[in-house]
């Protein structure tokens, strides 16, 4: 009977230990990041494209606790020595936090276009010195950033993308230069007619680049090995471009 009782003592430690998961805070931008974070101000809720791939992963081996804060505010905790193990998307060719330690299998590949209207197409960067184009406040365009410098192209910066394509339907501005995944999402969400324009490639301007899950730097080894795997699964039996398609199609 003894022998029984340490048994099944010993089974339960076992099956404790096995199911332990890893406590970890899964950061959402609060604004500005959509369609890879959309966060639902009045149900709290959020999703996008990055946060429906991690549910589809649904790993056995950590437990997510969602955390939203504006974008600066993030970096801020994700800088911080106390912040703990956290996970989030990023790039290699972004700088700060977002791009230390990275998933090996990207969740997307981003191209840039330039919005323009049909009947303003563009070639190269020539055609748009001593044109208008829009920008949005607070972010950065690399590639385009030394012309608007010297003044080869002028710029009106907006609030949001919707705004900016507005000005690119009413003629104010030439063009957009955008992440094609977020025009495309912005032009559904916001209805615009897509037979008006043209998505332009400047990736000569702008080169493409992938996006992946991003880790704090004592994040396990172990489970982003596991998480990897796991991407590697949902893009091979379509899972991945199915979600893309529903904030983009």
């Amino acid at each position: 009977m003894r022998f029984l009782t340490t048994l099944i003592l010993i089974l339960l430690s076992y099956y404790s230990y096995s199911v332990e998961k890893v406590n970890i805070t899964y950061y959402v931008i609060e604004d500005s990041a959509a369609p890879f974070q959309i966060v639902d101000g009045v149900k709290k809720k959020h999703s996008g494209i990055v946060s429906d791939i991690l549910t589809a992963i649904d790993s056995e081996e950590i437990n997510l606790s969602s955390k939203v804060l504006p974008f600066k505010r993030m970096i801020k905790e994700m800088n911080s020595k106390g912040s703990g193990a956290w996970m989030s998307y990023g790039s290699k060719v972004w700088s700060g936090p977002q791009s230390d330690v990275l998933s090996k299998n990207s969740l997307i590949t981003i191209k840039h276009k330039i919005l323009t209207l049909k009947k303003n197409p563009y070639n190269s960067i020539e055609d748009l010195f001593g044109k208008r184009i829009a920008f949005i406040r607070g972010f950065q365009y690399p590639g385009l950033e030394r012309y608007v410098k010297d003044k080869s192209i002028d710029v009106i910066r907006f609030s949001s993308q919707e705004a900016a394509i507005r000005a690119v339907e009413i003629g104010r501005v030439y063009g957009f230069p955008e992440m094609e995944i977020r025009l495309k999402y912005m032009m559904k969400a916001n209805k615009f007619d897509e037979d008006l324009f043209l998505y332009n490639d400047i990736s000569k301007v702008i080169p493409n680049y992938e996006i992946n899950f991003c880790f704090s730097k004592d994040f396990p080894k172990a489970t982003i090995k596991k998480l990897d795997n796991k991407i590697q699964l949902l893009k091979k039996n379509g899972t991945i471009k199915s979600i893309i398609k529903s904030y983009t199609d």
